[in-house]
């Protein structure tokens, strides 16, 4: 299960042009105490996923994705349904992480009902990460990123990834 959800993942880096994490970070990444994989399936194969964290009245979506051959099966919106079912039948709180300020995702949240907040992340690179997103739709940046997280993984992830 976790190999073909790394596969998702990867497909999606390269469509967002980003930067990688290893197999070895992913599987860390998933492997944390409180995370579980939330899997939506088609037939046999895995169409979306959230990698989520679970946490006293509390669920985080993190890392999540979605397979494009199954795009027309909705699967992200099924993703969301079972996560908020999970949420109700739980009594969990849902977090859906952060969003680029006025980006479609955090858009798509507002729409929801859902509150927005402003959050504070260490270490500060918020300018930083701004700056480059512009540049993330040339090609040769997605090398560059792919290239800096084979050689600093732990590196990459620490400055790049977006956690409060």
């Amino acid at each position: 299960t976790l190999d073909l959800t790394y596969e998702i993942y990867l497909e999606q880096i390269k469509r967002h042009n980003s930067y990688v994490l290893p197999r070895s970070l992913f599987k860390a990444f998933v492997d944390t105490p409180s995370a579980f994989l939330f899997l939506i399936r088609y037939g046999k194969n895995i169409t979306a996923y959230f990698c989520c964290f679970e946490h006293r009245d509390n669920i985080y979506a993190s890392m999540g994705g979605g397979d494009p051959r199954f795009f027309s099966t909705k699967c992200s919106n099924k993703l969301y349904d079972e996560l908020i079912k999970y949420a109700c039948q739980n009594g969990l709180n849902i977090h859906l992480g952060l969003g680029e300020y006025g980006s479609g995702y955090q858009q798509f949240k507002k729409n929801a009902g859902l509150i927005c907040y402003k959050t504070e992340r260490y270490p500060d690179t918020e300018r930083w990460l701004r700056f480059a997103v512009p540049f993330l739709k040339f090609r040769l940046t997605g090398r560059v990123l792919a290239s800096a997280s084979a050689l600093f993984p732990h590196r990459v992830a620490y400055y790049a990834m977006p956690f409060t």
